[in-house]
């Protein structure tokens, strides 16, 4: 199984033979084992001298500038400089996605930590006399067994997954496993773990800020940050590999990167065949001269790959997202190739999370889930409230959500998007509200800055931006295609047949290749394995009746039930 990061355990008398590691350090009860991947070496750190152990896993995209401020000999004596001014939150000063350990063994102290947003998951779990921790849910479930350790399915996670497609906060499916929530990290000291929060997004509407202020301020970070990411790879000798789709947000990363003089790019797409999503980006890069590639995902036989997905998420999350983006990486040789630059939640940070221009809207549960079939079922959980419902969307989707398809990029090389740099998220999120809202901004800045980008049609709306809009029902839809939409939603109405013209048409998968069909009600029938009788008739129910994006989200619960619970 391929891997990334790390694990630590602290303890003494236990089984750890499940655990694969590169390197591992033993120091009194603690022991470290090494499985990060082989890229941006310098950048990481796996090291044990007198007075600390220091793990660091990721890109560190300001490592050189902090290298020179803190003036230190090496990464490493740069890092224990910063600990020593700054103490615990010694990481918040980088800057990229990272993930690691810092133990102090004079103080008998131990700090885990992730980036900013949490792009790294750290798993752990704390046993009688024994705390793990690592990157690899796998690894945490193996060790359970190994030692004997009795756990549950927790059946508040199972309809989490069932609703929203992914674990809310710090949840995971067992009840003694547990994730790091975004912008915390653990303290542990005396055997006592305390998770404590050192960083929060702030919205606060800036309203003296003009749209063109904002169009400018957009535009000059983006392009700060798109040469920190790119420069990354040329540090390295690597090439670019930039996503590319009929979307705006990755299409954004590579023109601007193109512009600022990255463009030997090798652009990468996945989809249905004959689709925007492959026209649109098969046409931009052949504009932009760079090379490209193009994998189809046609009949959905990239669904059957649940088990290695699983492996890689513990079931945690809706797992057909990281399955077709796994369908290409692991056919393509990224020997040569740096960071995976995508355009990751570009769309909601140029634009906004905010379901009206009310920048004083709250989040309720149930904002943003996949199906509120059985919202009843997790109407009574606690999870932590934010001052709105941009700020709310951010913790509980963006980076509790969408950071779960990251994870398959990681097992291959590091993985950024320009868009969910720190920096430029605090800074923008500023711009209020009104003109973020419905893409506003996003399209302005576009036009304004790079309006060649804009010739080109946009996925979601079938048009350019550029085109004459109509607000329908709250929503701008370009005039020119509003006859086709009005023929599509009779069309539907009247016959109801899936359709393979969206990014994800799984209903259609289903249409058109019954053994993939028969493939996941298999899965969906062993709900015999679940001992909560209400939870296994829920699955059976969705067996008979349930939607096809039910029954890949229940598919995604009853693998990871036969993997880890049964």
């Amino acid at each position: 199984m391929r891997t990334f990061g790390f694990t630590v355990i602290l303890g003494k008398s236990y089984n750890c033979n499940n655990i694969s590691a590169d390197s591992i350090i033993t120091y009194d009860d603690i022991r470290c084992f090494k499985h990060m991947i082989d890229k941006f070496e310098k950048d990481k750190v796996f090291s044990n001298d007198n007075n600390y152990i220091v793990i660091v896993d990721g890109v560190i995209l300001n490592k050189n500038v902090l290298i020179t401020r803190m003036g230190g000999n090496t990464w490493l004596d740069t890092i224990i400089k910063l600990y020593i001014e700054k103490g615990e939150l010694f990481f918040d000063e980088f800057r990229g996605s990272f993930c690691g350990l810092l133990y102090d063994k004079s103080s008998n102290k131990t700090i885990i930590f992730s980036d900013h947003i949490g792009t790294k998951y750290i798993y752990y779990s704390q046993l009688e006399n024994v705390i793990i921790f690592s990157t690899i849910i796998d690894f945490i479930y193996g060790f359970l067994k190994l030692n004997n350790v009795k756990y549950n399915l927790s059946v508040e996670s199972a309809y989490l997954l069932l609703t929203y497609g992914f674990m809310l906060e710090g949840r995971t499916l067992c009840d003694k496993v547990f994730k790091l929530k975004p912008g915390y990290y653990l303290l542990v000291q005396d055997g006592k773990i305390s998770e404590k929060r050192y960083c929060l997004l702030n919205n606060e509407p800036d309203y003296s800020m003009s749209e063109n202020e904002a169009i400018e301020l957009c535009d000059s970070e983006f392009r700060r940050v798109i040469i920190s990411q790119f420069e990354k790879d040329k540090e390295y000798g690597y090439k670019h590999l930039v996503a590319l789709s009929g979307g705006l947000d990755s299409r954004m990363t590579s023109w601007v990167a193109h512009e600022l003089g990255y463009a030997e790019q090798l652009n990468y797409t996945f989809s249905q065949s004959d689709y925007l999503d492959e026209s649109v980006p098969k046409q931009i890069a052949r504009d932009l001269k760079h090379e490209w590639i193009f994998k189809f995902l046609d009949n959905g036989l990239w669904l059957k790959d649940i088990e290695n997905i699983t492996k890689i998420t513990g079931g945690n999350v809706l797992y057909y997202g990281l399955a077709h983006n796994g369908s290409f990486l692991e056919n393509l040789n990224l020997e040569k190739y740096g960071i995976i630059h995508s355009g990751q939640l570009g769309d909601v940070i140029f634009g906004t999370w905010y379901e009206s221009p009310n920048p004083q809207a709250q989040f309720h549960l149930g904002n943003g889930a996949y199906s509120c079939t059985y919202l009843d079922k997790i109407s009574n959980i606690s999870i932590e409230k934010f001052d709105n419902q941009e700020i709310s969307k951010f913790y509980h989707r963006g980076f509790c959500g969408t950071n779960n398809g990251q994870l398959i990029d990681m097992i291959y090389s590091e993985t950024c998007s320009p868009f969910m740099d720190w920096d430029l998220m605090n800074k923008v999120l500023h711009i209020p509200a009104n003109y973020r809202y419905n893409h506003k901004l996003y399209k302005k800045w576009i036009i304004t800055k790079y309006p060649k980008a804009a010739d080109y049609i946009w996925e979601t709306i079938k048009a350019s931006i550029k085109e004459p809009m109509i607000n329908i029902a709250n929503r701008r839809i370009p005039i020119r295609i509003l006859p086709g939409k009005i023929f599509d939603l009779l069309k539907n109405k009247i016959g109801k047949q899936p359709t393979n013209k969206h990014m994800n048409p799984i209903g259609y998968y289903f249409a058109s290749n019954k053994d993939l069909e028969v493939f996941i009600n298999n899965i969906l029938c062993q709900y015999g394995l679940i001992n909560d009788i209400e939870l296994a008739n829920v699955i059976r129910k969705i067996v008979i009746s349930g939607t096809p994006i039910e029954k890949i989200q229940a598919s995604s619960l009853m693998c990871a039930i036969k993997m880890y619970f049964s």
